[in-house]
């Protein structure tokens, strides 16, 4: 994957991501540098009981060490984007500025993490919304920044 540039990232990230292979789906994960939260500004999530989330109860958790995961997946008919909120051990990811960032950007919030998904036919759209987000939301000055993983 061509790291050189956001010019040169979008198309090669769009290209690999078309490329299912034998398993149908390729995963491809770009973890940003550094954390970006902090006890103050970690996303509120929705409580954990069942009580609670009806009265829309939301609590901050604790900031996590672990940097923002952007993942993206290809399949034979869709391109998908998906960001966590919490890390392994329920501590916050993300600032809640990114989080509503997210929202604004049309991602769709699920329980544990927020989605984007288009067709295949529009994984450079796909492709240009990650970088969107690498660079306006998570801070992300330069595609060599990010440690990439390509799972096939």
């Amino acid at each position: 994957m061509d790291v050189g540039s956001w010019d040169r990232l979008i198309p090669s990230l769009a290209h690999v991501l078309l490329q299912c292979g034998i398993a149908g789906v390729v995963v491809v994960e770009l973890t940003v540098s550094a954390p970006i939260v902090s006890a103050q500004t970690a996303a509120r999530i929705p409580a954990d009981s069942r009580f609670l989330r009806a009265l829309r109860v939301r609590r901050r958790p604790a900031p996590s060490p672990e940097p923002p995961r952007l993942k993206a997946f290809g399949t034979s008919g869709e391109v998908s984007l998906g960001v966590t909120l919490l890390d392994q051990h329920g501590r916050a990811v993300l600032t809640e500025a990114a989080l509503e960032a997210l929202v604004a950007l049309g991602w769709e919030q699920e329980p544990e993490f927020l989605g984007y998904r288009l067709p295949a036919s529009k994984a450079q759209e796909a492709t240009a919304m990650a970088a969107r987000v690498l660079i306006e939301v998570f801070g992300v000055a330069h595609p060599a920044d990010l440690d990439v993983h390509v799972i096939a």
